[in-house]
């Protein structure tokens, strides 16, 4: 009786599995997205180092985030590089990012989120003579793939 009640589980469960695989339901899941926005970016400068901060509301995969220095040149250097952590309970994250020796001439620092789609989410001019440091206009709405 043992035998016969395993073996009509097990069956059933595969029968369920080809089903679940071949329904149409699964394949429109994975073609949607959800969008989600960064809750906060700001940026500081403070006794010669220049601080950003960015709180993303919610994340539904891994990912990186690079902070990057655009010098007027069109050199690129490297500021940061933070793992993005998944995060369903949508509580905000913040990430941040210290680029420890202001530069000396006006320079552009930009902040990319590298996951299933990167982008440019956000985006700050630093003023060399002022030392005063601004946001740019950026679109930071991002999407992910929803994976189940």
């Amino acid at each position: 009786m043992k035998k016969y009640i395993l073996v009509t589980l097990f069956a059933i469960g595969l029968i369920n599995a080809s089903i679940l695989a071949s329904s149409p339901i699964n394949e429109e899941n994975e073609n949607k997205k959800t969008v989600y926005n960064i809750e906060k970016a700001n940026a500081t400068y403070a006794e010669g180092q220049i601080y950003f901060n960015i709180t993303m509301d919610y994340e539904l995969e891994k990912s990186m985030y690079s902070l990057v220095r655009v010098n007027a040149d069109g050199s690129i250097e490297s500021i940061g590089i933070k793992n993005g952590f998944v995060n369903l309970n949508q509580l905000p994250l913040r990430y941040s990012f210290k680029d420890g020796e202001a530069p000396t001439a006006d320079t552009e620092y930009e902040l990319y989120r590298i996951g299933s789609e990167s982008a440019l989410i956000a985006a700050w001019e630093f003023d060399a003579a002022t030392k005063s440091i601004k946001s740019t206009t950026v679109d930071s709405s991002l999407s992910q793939n929803i994976l189940k």
